[in-house]
């Protein structure tokens, strides 16, 4: 990185003293800089502005540097220039990807995966070799779902506590309904989230991915993928939404948790509040909310995977199209995150004195299951 780089970038991250000591002409060229980035990202989509941020294929990358080599020129004009070039592309690679999984007919040597190479399959390989923009790609990903959560919150608490009766009077009580409703979001975008996975694997395999791979990418074995699909289908066929995400992880177990908070009675805002989501789940706000979430990341994760495919698929004709096996390590990885997820959220509820058992009516889960699951996770802390 040059020197006029280094000084620009701490000065749009806020030093001011970054300037000090240069001349003014120097320094009102720094400015016009800043004003283009704010001018630019001001009109940039907001849903590409995470994507904007990593360069995985090689074009990009051109001309990521060819703005970096603006900046260090100080010449604003250019700059500008350049990251509509960036945008243009991202705007065009985007707009393939939405379209990809469904237009290429298939990958019809997806099985060459299974031949062995040393003590290392092809596909071990390949995801090795792409581990540091696997890593980024994680990091977009949970970066777009937390980013949506604390923008978004709002709609699953403020309209619930329009109807019901023991509005909260202290912070500490709509600290504790703040923290329910993160912790009831996370279980159904994850629950949702799983059974994605489980649609993506039955894409693959049209995609004509052998299930060795499939199974090799998911750290699992085949035997489990087929239970994991025969699981999927049962499940979609006994309840879907109206817009094809399914909304709880299983109505019977969500009956079963609202019976047993029933039984409680408790007379205090949390137990309302938690009753309300369980009977309303289905509600327009809670479903246009998961909705909308698992639309992006689904956009964002086609979008990072299909150029991760784009990255040498020009060097190798006779090479698989590795779209799909990376949208089920993205995510895999991501799901193996839900522990992690919730523990910060349970630990708040636990400081504020919410006790166990309306935790698990939210998450669904028996005492044993979930005493598991966050002893699980503070070991490994």
């Amino acid at each position: 990185m040059g020197v006029n780089q280094q000084v620009f970038e701490r000065y749009v991250n806020g030093d001011e003293t970054a300037l000090m000591g240069m001349p003014v002409q120097k320094q009102i060229k720094f400015r016009e800089l800043r004003n283009v980035l704010s001018r630019f990202f001001g009109d940039y989509p907001e849903r590409m502005k995470p994507e904007f941020a990593i360069a995985l294929i090689d074009d990009q990358c051109f001309l990521m540097d060819k703005c970096n080599r603006a900046i260090e020129e100080l010449d604003a004009e250019k700059l500008y220039k350049l990251l509509n070039e960036r945008k243009e592309h991202d705007l065009t690679l985007r707009a393939i990807s939405d379209n990809y999984l469904t237009s290429l007919d298939d990958d019809s040597v997806g099985n060459r995966y299974d031949e062995k190479q040393d003590r290392k399959t092809k596909l071990e390989k390949k995801i090795a070799s792409y581990s540091e923009a696997l890593d980024k790609c994680n990091k977009i990903l949970r970066g777009k779902v937390t980013t949506f959560y604390d923008h978004k919150i709002y709609k699953i608490v403020c309209f619930p506590l329009l109807e019901i009766n023991n509005l909260p009077t202290a912070e500490e009580d709509s600290l504790k309904i703040i923290f329910l409703a993160k912790l009831f979001s996370l279980r159904c975008f994850f629950a949702s989230l799983k059974f994605q996975l489980a649609q993506q694997v039955i894409l693959a395999r049209i995609k004509k991915n052998s299930n060795a791979a499939i199974a090799r990418v998911l750290e699992t074995d085949t035997k489990k993928l087929d239970r994991m699909v025969k699981s999927y289908e049962k499940t979609m066929n006994d309840a879907v939404s109206e817009n094809g995400f399914l909304m709880a992880e299983g109505p019977m177990r969500a009956a079963d948790a609202q019976e047993k908070l029933f039984t409680e009675r408790k007379n205090k805002p949390e137990y309302e509040f938690v009753g309300y989501l369980l009977s309303h789940q289905d509600s327009e706000a809670l479903q246009g909310f998961h909705s909308d979430l698992m639309r992006e990341f689904l956009q964002t994760e086609n979008y990072l995977s299909f150029a991760l495919a784009l990255c040498d698929i020009d060097r190798d004709a006779d090479r698989p199209t590795d779209v799909y096996l990376f949208k089920l390590y993205m995510t895999n990885n991501f799901l193996k995150e839900y522990d992690y997820t919730i523990t910060p959220v349970y630990d708040s509820l636990k400081r504020l004195g919410v006790k166990d058992d309306l935790i698990r009516c939210v998450l669904y889960e028996g005492s044993k299951e979930f005493k598991k699951r966050i002893e699980r996770v503070h070991r490994s802390a």
